[in-house]
């Protein structure tokens, strides 16, 4: 059964064989939250480049998986070329027979698998596993894509109305004020006249 949110990656170096280093934010840890990394060590698939490494990489979210095998399938890392897909899980051989499993940490599946992800040693020889790995990546590109046209654009602030409120009332006070000052200063003024005028007719 194929798992939506594990990683299979083989041809790891050395120096990456180690659960921690590949949850930084340096390696696997950036695609999304990982909820556990298993690291096989095994030699039996050195090949030509000297003794590698595997690891199961399991994220909490399965477009999370899919975006670390977009990216990490087929680079070089320290002259080896890195393949990663989706891993697979056996169901367990207790849960088959309908017995209790006695593993408290058992890897394999205790429940039914999603019947599209299924896939028989035969369907796995011909790649239909693959096939599925596929559709799943292009389904998640696609909807990461309708997503992104779909988002409505940030808020605009209306930075006019806030123009036309506080700060014009303030000034509507200060003109209110001037013309009240203007006001009283005229007076004052048509006082002083009509004052000079009299004392000059007394004259």
């Amino acid at each position: 059964v194929v798992q939506k949110n594990l990683v299979f990656v083989v041809g790891l170096p050395a120096r990456l064989a180690d659960p921690e280093v590949l949850k930084k934010f340096d390696y696997f840890g950036k695609f999304g939250k990982i909820h556990k990394v298993v690291v096989n060590q095994s030699t039996s698939y050195a090949g030509s480049q000297g003794p590698s490494a595997s690891a199961y990489v399991t994220y909490c979210k399965p477009e999370d998986a899919l975006r670390a095998i977009k990216s990490v399938n087929n680079i070089q890392v320290d002259g080896r070329t890195l393949k990663a897909s989706l891993g697979t899980t056996k169901y367990c051989s207790h849960f088959l027979k309908n017995q209790q499993c006695p593993k408290t940490d058992c890897m394999y599946l205790h429940e039914l698998g999603d019947e599209a992800a299924s896939f028989t040693k035969e369907d796995m020889q011909q790649g239909k596993h693959q096939e599925y790995e596929k559709k799943l990546q292009d389904q998640i590109i696609g909807n990461n894509s309708r997503k992104q046209t779909a988002s409505p654009p940030p808020p605009q602030i209306n930075t006019s109305s806030l123009k036309d409120s506080w700060p014009c009332t303030v000034q509507n006070v200060k003109e209110s004020r001037s013309n009240r000052t203007k006001d009283s200063t005229q007076k004052t003024e048509g006082k002083s006249s009509r004052s000079k005028n009299k004392s000059e007719g007394q004259k």
